[in-house]
Order: C-alpha cells, then sequence, then structure tokens
C-alpha cells in the first residue's frame, strides 16, 4: 500500500487517492510509485509505473489540472534507443479522478496509443472497458 500523500490542491488529493485505491492491481503486474513535487512554489503529483515489460510511465498533474504524461520502452540493449517513446500534455478538463486511473491502466495496455487515450475528445466509454482489469 502506498503511504498516503498530502497536498494543499483537492485535485492532487483526489488524483491520488484514486491512484492508491487501484495500486493493488497495478502493482501485481509492475511497481508504482507516486510522489508530491514542489517546484518553484508549484504543486504537483508525479505517478510512475513500471511494467514487467519494461514500459515506463510518468505522468505529472499540477494543481491547475494541467498534464504531462510519457510512456517509454528502452530498445534491445545492443541497439539502444526506444522501442516505444511518446508524450503528451494537456488539461485534465472534467475528467474525474477514477478515469484519469483508467487512463493511465489503457495507456500501460496500449501504450503507443497514448495520444488517442488522453485525447479531451477520447471516450469514456473506452476507459470504462478496463475498469477492474489489471493494467498489463
Amino acid at each position: 500500500m502506498l503511504a498516503p500523500l498530502v497536498f494543499d490542491s483537492p485535485l492532487l488529493t483526489s488524483v491520488a487517492q484514486a491512484v492508491e485505491r487501484r495500486g493493488k492491481a497495478i502493482g501485481y503486474q509492475g511497481t508504482l510509485a507516486c510522489e508530491r513535487e514542489l517546484d518553484r512554489g508549484v504543486e504537483r503529483l508525479n505517478v510512475d509505473v513500471t511494467s514487467v515489460l519494461g514500459e515506463r510511465l510518468r505522468l505529472s498533474v499540477w494543481s491547475d489540472g494541467a498534464f504531462w504524461l510519457r510512456v517509454n520502452k528502452p530498445g534491445p540493449r545492443r541497439e539502444g534507443g526506444w522501442q516505444i517513446k511518446e508524450q503528451v500534455e494537456g488539461s485534465l478538463g472534467e475528467w474525474t479522478p477514477s478515469e484519469i486511473v483508467g487512463r493511465i491502466e489503457e495507456s500501460m495496455l496500449y501504450p503507443t496509443d497514448v495520444a488517442r487515450i488522453w485525447s479531451p475528445k477520447a471516450s469514456n466509454q473506452a476507459m470504462q472497458r478496463t475498469a477492474g482489469r489489471s493494467a498489463f
């Protein structure tokens, strides 16, 4: 179980709690870490997920609802580089914390589709399909 994080922002608190609720399911197939970060007085939540297959996801959420997401997977050691390297940024808009966590899990299932998954026009119906499923 993750240690509870304390935020000044209600948004960051609710997202961190939603991640914690799904932490056991996500943790079965990889590692999950959440941290609070202050940068020049601006509060941010960082969520890091690493799958057993090597995909790494970092979601950073700021108290104003802005987010940045990166998913990558290193390439073969002899070749180097990245097998997967995707990133997207935007605003969480009206998404609920459980929808945000659903998008994290969906991103781990389909790491090359993060632009579609995190699009403001993305259907929450797709996120509901993964509710209750392991992220890997």
